[in-house]
């Protein structure tokens, strides 16, 4: 009953597949198909870096870049766009910057503690933090006058900082390191929590303070005290028996829905999922993102969700929170609820209509239009809750049923 009651009442907060995705590839302008990673300026402009160079998005035509312009390298490991609408470009061969009209770049010999950048994060005051993930290199930190270098532990994928200033980083060896004062670091690992593995791929730390760490087997959250809150190793539906979600990037829409970038390389597959606090929604090549290789995220401003393969960029569109509705009317009915080998549903009018189950995952095909009155075979689903799901004027109108 407890179950129970927990997702009718948060059933109001489930999403669907209805977003619109479109597609870019070279052909629109991109100067590659092989996306690494994404950004966004404080103008609303992406910037993608590829395996061939930079391309900026105002979104209308792309502006590519490369090392002709001035770009240290151009296979694009890393990009972050900071407080002044500058962007930073990591690469294997150091760190290049665009000021808006020219590429200034940076490596060992400048300060850097290693040439190879695999994440840029920028602090509240401004500074730049470059993750190089090897051994004992470090975090390169550039206040805007000169490099000092941090050394936390292995590996380092990326940081993210807390409401108090505090670094908190991503070892793929050492999991989360946090430097409290000074260089005064301290670890939360498998040992000492519930954390879900020591290979930390990614952190992001919410309004909250609350702290989503991705790792190689899903992600674990802990709350503002930095206390355990849970894990989640089932975002993104992988074929059976695989089952973990490596998880490659986070970010955090307006809404406050966590969304990750999931692949896993031995079976090549791949996709995106968010988190409203109740439930995982997942999208894929199946929907219609670009490829199956999925290499990074990024939310904009507007809540569009850009979506990064080898294979080409997609973008998301958002869906607002209030586009779904419980129906507590007297339009919808379905019975018998519980049921067992059957279910009627009674509409004033035809619709769409699928079905879900707790965790977002369509496990019926897409009726797109049923009469007022139809029966529906439920001897197929196993034993559990679900969602029926009916699409009337571009909104998600959901029952829940019981099947026995």
């Amino acid at each position: 009953m407890r179950l129970l009651l927990f997702f009718l009442l948060l059933s109001c907060s489930l999403f669907t597949k209805s977003q619109n995705i479109e597609n870019f590839y070279s052909t629109d302008g991109l100067v590659s198909d092989f996306i690494t990673c994404i950004d966004t300026d404080n103008s609303g402009n992406i910037w993608i870096g590829t395996n061939n160079g930079v391309s900026y998005f105002d979104g209308t035509s792309f502006t590519n870049y490369n090392v002709s312009d001035g770009i240290i390298d151009n296979n694009i490991l890393s990009i972050k766009c900071g407080l002044n609408n500058e962007v930073y470009v990591g690469t294997n061969f150091g760190l290049s910057v665009y000021n808006g009209s020219n590429w200034l770049s940076y490596d060992i010999l400048s300060g850097l503690s290693d040439n190879k950048i695999v994440n840029i994060d920028i602090n509240q005051g401004g500074d730049v933090w470059c993750s190089h993930a090897n051994f004992s290199s470090g975090v390169s930190v550039f206040d805007g006058a000169s490099w000092s270098v941090i050394n936390p532990g292995n590996f380092i994928l990326s940081c993210d900082f807390d409401v108090l200033g505090n670094a908190w980083f991503a070892s793929l060896l050492d999991g989360v390191i946090v430097d409290s004062a000074n260089n005064n670091f301290s670890n939360i690992n498998t040992n000492n929590s519930n954390l879900i593995s020591n290979g930390i791929t990614d952190i992001l730390i919410d309004q909250y303070n609350r702290k989503w760490v991705g790792t190689n087997s899903g992600l674990s959250v802990f709350d503002n005290n930095n206390n355990f809150i849970e894990n989640h190793t089932i975002m993104y539906s992988l074929p059976p028996p695989d089952t973990l979600n490596p998880v490659v990037e986070i970010d955090i829409d307006s809404w406050n829905r966590i969304w990750v970038a999931i692949y896993v390389g031995y079976l090549a597959e791949g996709g995106v999922a968010f988190y409203n606090g109740s439930i995982w929604q997942d999208f894929d090549i199946s929907d219609g993102v670009a490829g199956p290789n999925v290499t990074c995220l990024k939310v904009d401003y507007n809540n569009n969700v850009w979506v990064g393969t080898s294979t080409g960029l997609s973008k998301i569109t958002p869906l607002p929170s209030n586009s779904l509705i419980f129906d507590q009317s007297k339009k919808h009915k379905v019975f018998p609820n519980p049921s067992k080998d059957y279910a009627i549903i009674c509409s004033s009018i035809n619709q769409k209509l699928y079905i879900t189950d707790l965790y977002g995952k369509k496990v019926s095909l897409q009726i797109d239009r049923f009469s007022n009155h139809s029966e529906m075979n439920t001897r197929s689903l196993s034993a559990g809750i679900y969602f029926i799901n009916l699409i009337e004027n571009n909104q998600r109108i959901v029952h829940r049923l019981v099947v026995n």
